[in-house]
């Protein structure tokens, strides 16, 4: 925010505020009627200057603008080339794709929440992030009276501090004024008559040290208490033994750490850290200032920024099947960031390497986010060609459904139990996402049933593989 507008409390900002909730996939023939909202010709404006501009481009000329994966166009993913959403010509219509999240421009506040969220409360997106960024399954509701990017903030501060933790902890060089009696520095003279006439026993000098005891750890250190103060977040603090360990090695590293401090701790952070070896403590900066900016001022920034976390809804589908199946005998390809455990490739002198989602010795699946009357041939081909090059006996595309689960299980493609002409089966599973849900504990009670049973279809896959018989 400019140094030069006067500070507003988050009242003041929502009386200003147009929300516009939307649903992600929302592509012609089907649009969203913006004009309902009755926008001014200035907020029209604004928008129409973010229409259709590909999200790598956006990330890097906004950075109040969080994107995930932060891996955008780094693996020739075409990930990067999505856009946050698209106006009709004449601003009245509005079009999104599968990106889902929180963002605003100036006044004018988007919420995109997940296509099978059947509630504006997006306990289906909450679930997920939960899932994907805590590393468990906290009871952490939404509030309809607050903006969601606090909500979303809150999943991804844990997963921003552990992987900059585990890069070590953020260390730079110092320059600290001191006054005791172990002299090892630069005396100071004119601090030294000042502190230490008539003679004490002390010497006042200045040191230059390689520490952790800096404006960024600092700033950690602050969103650390923000939520410690929160009787809701403070259970982020506890969730799991890596974050309750890095939360600790921070409280260490920050011993003259003083809550008034937070205004000088925030303006010392506003340049981005640009380190070669520290670079996950750039997200982590970033996630950190939203947090803390959030409790003194809100959103609502200048009438042509750009600001706000979002979601690619593949991406976080994948990542949270992943966390659904930690505990199964299935691999993870991550395939966003090429790292998957196993190298697969198509060709015998190993050029061309591939990422089926997940895979097994038996069995190659691919997380698809998309309704069951959407699968395309290609996807279809894409589980052949898993199936031939890994030589399995069962692909299967697993997509999210609002069906029941009573519903839930493989489905095989044709009369003949998915056989195809040649080797293996080709099969679905549709992910049954409760809806009609009162609250989030309720609806988190009801997803629960659906991670076992997902878990147990495939564990019944891993062993036997049905016959065509």
């Amino acid at each position: 925010m400019p140094d030069n507008l006067p500070a507003q409390t988050a009242d003041e900002v929502r009386a200003r505020t147009v929300q516009i909730p939307v649903t992600d996939n929302i592509i012609p023939p089907r649009a969203y009627d913006i004009s309902k909202h009755k926008l001014s010709d200035e907020q029209i404006d604004s928008i129409k200057r973010f229409s259709g501009v590909k999200l790598e481009t956006l990330q890097e000329r906004y950075p109040g603008l969080l994107v995930f994966p932060d891996c955008l166009g780094e693996h020739d993913d075409d990930i990067e080339k999505s856009e946050l959403f698209r106006l009709s010509w004449d601003g009245t219509k509005l079009f999104t794709g599968n990106v889902v999240g929180f963002f605003g421009i100036g006044s004018v506040h988007f919420q995109i929440r997940s296509r099978f969220d059947m509630a504006e409360s997006q306990f289906f997106l909450h679930h997920m992030l939960s899932r994907v960024f805590c590393g468990s399954m906290l009871n952490l509701p939404t509030h309809p009276d607050k903006e969601p990017i606090w909500d979303f903030l809150i999943y991804l501060f844990p997963f921003a501090l552990k992987r900059a933790v585990r890069q070590g902890l953020f260390r730079t060089y110092r320059t600290f004024h001191r006054n005791d009696d172990h002299l090892r520095g630069a005396i100071d003279i004119p601090r030294h008559i000042r502190c230490n006439i008539p003679f004490n026993g002390k010497v006042a000098y200045r040191t230059r040290e390689y520490s952790g005891n800096n404006h960024l750890n600092h700033l950690i250190r602050h969103t650390i208490e923000v939520l410690r103060r929160n009787p809701i977040c403070s259970r982020l603090l506890v969730a799991d033994t890596d974050f309750r360990s890095a939360v600790q090695s921070i409280v260490e590293l920050t011993p003259d750490f003083n809550s008034q401090d937070i205004a000088k701790v925030i303006a010392k952070n506003l340049r981005p850290i640009r380190h070669p070896f520290y670079t996950e403590y750039t997200l982590l900066q970033s996630i950190c200032l939203k947090i803390l900016r959030h409790e003194r001022i809100t959103y609502g920034m200048a009438d042509d920024e750009l600001s706000g976390i979002v979601f690619k809804a593949e991406w976080l589908w994948e990542e949270y099947l992943a966390s659904v199946l930690a505990d199964s005998r299935i691999k993870h390809s991550h395939n966003i960031s090429r790292q998957s455990p196993e190298k697969i490739t198509i060709y015998e002198s190993g050029k061309v390497q591939v990422y089926p989602d997940f895979f097994s010795d038996k069995i190659v699946m691919d997380a698809k986010y998309k309704r069951s009357d959407d699968v395309q041939r290609y996807d279809r081909f894409q589980m052949i060609a898993y199936i031939h090059i890994r030589q399995a006996e069962l692909g299967l595309l697993l997509y999210p459904d609002n069906n029941s689960l009573s519903e839930m299980k493989i489905e095989y493609e044709d009369g003949q139990r998915g056989k195809l002409n040649g080797d293996g089966f080709l099969g679905s599973i549709s992910f049954a996402v409760p809806k009609g849900a009162a609250d989030f504990p309720k609806f988190q009670s009801a997803i629960e049933e659906s991670e076992a049973k997902l878990n147990e279809l495939i564990a019944g896959m891993l062993d036997p593989v049905p016959s065509a018989n």
